[in-house]
């Protein structure tokens, strides 16, 4: 249906992948522990694809989610 055409993810999903990766320093893996958990499974190689396609409106934000927490680039 119609409905059903669009994006795979919503931007609010792939956002929150990236501010839990790189604001808490969760790694993909653990968020695929976690979605599977929540029977929302998205394994961390399509994390990395969504996240490569959210990556232009995302890269001013990065450096300091990734200071925040602690992570190094």
């Amino acid at each position: 249906p119609a409905e059903a055409q669009g994006g795979k993810y919503d931007e609010s999903a792939v956002s929150m992948m990236a501010v839990l990766c790189f604001g808490t320093g969760v790694p993909h893996h653990g968020l695929e522990a976690l979605q599977e958990d929540l029977q929302t499974p998205v394994p961390a190689s399509t994390q990395w694809e969504a996240l490569e396609v959210f990556q232009p409106c995302s890269t001013p934000a990065i450096p300091g989610l990734m200071s925040r927490s602690g992570m190094r680039g």
